[in-house]
């Protein structure tokens, strides 16, 4: 589905890739990607959502961006929260932007840069 609505963008297939990966692996080589997005159901806890999260930096490179999909309110009652404020900087992550919707749009995100 993504990659149908970036041809709608008006991109082609060949300037954006899309890949599916397990986050608790060692294996993801994620040094390549410049933006990576972690659906709001990857984890349910906080805690099995700050390991994947952890296990994502390592293996990213400084100054790609890390896109968290979460919820706000009453909404995570359909999604689990993601806290983005508890311990994301000691993990190298600087938050660049939340955004909590007050529409129909029912998830919020992050936008997190990799420093190192």
């Amino acid at each position: 589905m993504s990659s149908e609505l970036c041809v709608k963008l008006g991109y082609s297939r060949d300037e954006i890739d899309f890949h599916v990966l397990d986050v608790l692996s060692d294996q993801c080589d994620m040094l390549g990607f410049d933006v990576v997005y972690l659906a709001s159901l990857v984890g349910i806890t906080n805690d099995e959502k700050q390991k994947a999260i952890n296990n994502i930096v390592k293996q990213m490179r400084p100054g790609a961006l890390l896109v968290i999909r979460s919820a706000h309110s009453l909404r995570g009652l359909l999604y689990p929260v993601v806290n983005i404020t508890v311990g994301v900087t000691s993990m190298g992550l600087k938050p660049l932007v939340v955004v909590h919707p007050y529409n129909e749009i029912v998830n919020s995100f992050a936008v997190l840069k990799v420093v190192g």
